[in-house]
């Protein structure tokens, strides 16, 4: 189907065609059935493929052709379950130029369709048949030239959007005062970036593995094959999208030729791809925008939406792309059609810049200045350079769907001049994790204790790669207890692991009240561990009185002198190995150990190494710019007396995780992102902290 075929799916009861021409057709059929196969184009099909042809002609030998569509000089008939025939009419019987143009284009086709392979998703022309003016043969006298080719299921794209219209509209009617606007809004965009990943799919393999450019890319040119019902990603709203394909090559280029070109042919190429670049732009713009018809549906996609403005640039002066465009450009309500603006409104920012960098393909400087430019994946932040990384694009907003499609508010932004990141934003360090669940599983597994040490410079995230194993923790019913030494903390030498155990207690009694059992299990564990010294903890941990009543008389420990100290630590490491079990195994993080005073290490390094205390992960945190040799002392310690210890350290953001982080922040494809994250991570070092200081400044 060419730009004005529309589509495959109008039904043969509404064709616009008269018994003659029905007669004609049989008689079309007759002569495309009985003729020869002519090599077209210089490329002729081999003698399996010859069989293949004839028996798929033969096949349909005896079952006449059904119109499923026609224009004034164009018949598309279905033929068989398998093929079909497309019947060109010349108006003008004298015109010799045009019948040999429209003969070149269809014959090119076919050399097009020839050198793909049977993989490709697209239309095959099996046969083409010149009717003769002067033999009445044809139709409008004779004067026609058909080909039969190979029926591809599906519908066009152009029909796929007029229906999700009259799906909306009919949704509507039926419930009118529906309170899920924003939860249909993200549906209506997750089915169409199913169906634009599928289009990109299928151009990208024409372009880099069948070496192909479509040059002639439109709604009307691209079939959506459909299923209805759930699909395995969990779409339910009964139009999933299972593949694309591309029909109408008889402007296509070939990208990949033996032998090289001229340099004349080599700009065409290029002009060529960045064709199928800015067409499927345009075709992304008529996609997103709400509708299938010019300015049907254009207040769809109103939720959490930015307008920008997208300068037309100039079209190559390729006639066939200017005529492509001029037929497929949307005409503004009050615009007139020769404004050189389009306005992409309503759209989520990472759809209009998606959408924007494709439509500067069509600039002719820009085609121009990149001719000598071999790598395709190359970006200069405002445009595309190849599809293959639109596909990954819109896979990644796929993926991460309510990060870049999240309510994002760039008035308040620009209003504070700051860009928020992503609330429980964690980027890079796939190795250091996978250090640290490791410890964990091994830990919950097993129950032998272990210690992990995380080290680096300040601002590298130490504490933040610690949280991501809060969640499972919290999965396995587990326990995160943290404490943190502060440099100017001058209270008592181990205050601070007795006020992390406070802490935690405190939150477990509000938290479990819902769970009685829990919290009685608990109690009856301290209570039998830990006995008379309850009282005595009572009074530096208050909160673990809540939870266990206090029937002990006090030795009065406050003060912790040095006589007592033995005592601190036996009675620590009974509490903790009284909450930590099985079912219930906990994480013990101490962070900012440089600053740690020499008991405050010593309380800690008898809580690691003793072997009555299971399912407990260690975690100790410090920056290894500041001098801490009481720290690597106690490490060397732990190690010397059996307790496995791994190390993490830290380094700087590599330049991905920085683009991924600007890219999320700012709602921007990461392809698009990469040359302000590239300053950034200069600028900063790849400092976590300072590139999200940036952001917040």
């Amino acid at each position: 189907a060419s730009p004005d075929e529309g589509n495959y799916r109008h039904d043969a009861n509404d064709k616009n065609g008269t018994d003659n021409d029905d007669d004609d057709m049989i008689d079309m059929w007759k002569q495309m059935a009985m003729s020869p196969s002519p090599a077209a184009g210089g490329a002729s099909p081999t003698n399996n493929e010859e069989c293949n042809d004839n028996n798929n002609l033969n096949h349909t030998a005896t079952t006449p052709p059904r119109l499923v569509y026609q224009s004034p000089t164009t018949q598309i008939y279905r033929h068989g379950s398998h093929t079909g025939i497309k019947v060109v009419t010349i108006p003008n019987h004298d015109d010799n130029a045009q019948r040999n143009r429209h003969k070149a284009r269809i014959e090119h086709e076919q050399r097009i369709s020839n050198h793909l392979p049977p993989s490709c998703p697209t239309r095959k022309i099996i046969k083409v048949v010149e009717s003769q003016p002067d033999n009445g043969g044809g139709i409008s006298g004779g004067n026609s030239l058909s080909f039969h080719f190979e029926w591809v299921s599906g519908i066009t794209l152009e029909e796929w959007l007029q229906n999700r219209q009259q799906q909306r509209q009919q949704a509507q009617q039926k419930h009118p005062n529906t309170n899920n606007e924003a939860q249909q809004v993200n549906a209506e965009i997750k089915s169409r970036l199913r169906a634009a990943i599928a289009i990109a799919k299928t151009l990208s393999d024409y372009h880099d593995v069948f070496g192909v450019a479509h040059n002639n890319l439109s709604v009307s040119n691209i079939l959506l094959e459909t299923f209805e019902g759930s699909s395995s990603r969990g779409s339910d709203d009964g139009c999933n999208i299972s593949a694309a394909n591309l029909i109408d090559l008889s402007q296509s280029v070939f990208l990949k030729e033996h032998g090289g070109g001229s340099a004349e042919e080599e700009r065409a190429k290029s002009a060529a791809r960045r064709a199928d670049l800015g067409g499927l732009g345009r075709v992304f713009q008529r996609l997103f925008g709400g509708g299938g018809d010019d300015d049907a549906g254009e207040g769809n996609l109103e939720h959490r939406t930015m307008r920008m403005d997208v300068e037309e640039e100039e079209l190559s002066e390729n006639s066939s792309i200017r005529g492509v465009y001029d037929d497929n450009k949307r005409k503004k309500r009050g615009k007139s059609s020769t404004e050189q603006k389009h306005v992409i409104e309503e759209l989520p920012m990472y759809l209009a810049s998606l959408i924007s960098a494709l439509l500067v393909n069509n600039n002719k400087e820009t085609i121009g200045n990149s001719e000598n430019n071999n790598n395709e994946d190359i970006h200069g932040g405002e445009r595309y350079e190849s599809v293959r990384v639109v596909l990954s694009d819109l896979k990644v907003a796929t993926a991460k769907f309510d990060v870049y499609f999240r309510p994002f508010d760039w008035k308040e932004a620009s209003l504070y001049n700051h860009l928020p990141v992503p609330h429980s934003a964690f980027y890079g360090r796939r190795s250091e994790m996978s250090i640290l669940m490791n410890s964990l599983h091994s830990v919950i597994s097993f129950g032998q204790p272990m210690m992990t040490v995380v080290l680096g410079h300040a601002g590298m995230g130490k504490s933040t790669l610690v949280n991501q194993i809060k969640k499972t923790v919290g999965e396995r019913k587990g326990y995160l207890i943290k404490g943190k030494f502060d440099m100017a903390d001058g209270s008592r030498p181990d205050s601070v692991l007795f006020e992390a155990l406070d802490t935690f207690f405190g939150t477990l009694v509000v938290e479990g009240k819902d769970d009685d059992l829990k919290i009685a299990r608990m109690r009856q564990r301290i209570t039998n561990t830990v006995g008379f010294g309850i009282s005595d903890l009572i009074q530096s941990i208050p909160n673990l009185g809540k939870l266990v009543p206090n029937d002990y008389s006090s030795c009065h420990m406050t003060a912790v002198p040095q006589q007592l100290l033995h005592r601190s630590k036996f009675l620590l490491c009974k509490l903790i190995g009284a909450i930590a079990d099985a079912d219930n195994p906990i994480v013990l993080v101490m962070d900012d150990l440089q600053w740690a005073d020499a008991t405050s290490l010593s309380v800690f390094e008898t809580i690691v190494t003793d072997p009555d205390i299971q399912y407990c992960l260690y975690v100790g945190c410090y920056r290894d710019e500041v001098a801490a040799p009481a720290v690597e002392q106690m490490i060397g310690d732990i190690k010397s007396q059996g307790v496995n210890v791994f190390t993490i350290n830290l380094g700087s953001f590599e330049k991905e995780s920085v683009n991924t982080l600007i890219s999320e922040s700012m709602c921007l494809p990461p392809s698009l992102s990469q040359p302000l994250s590239a300053i950034i991570h200069s600028k900063t070092a790849g400092s976590p902290l300072f590139c999200v200081n940036f952001l917040n400044d």
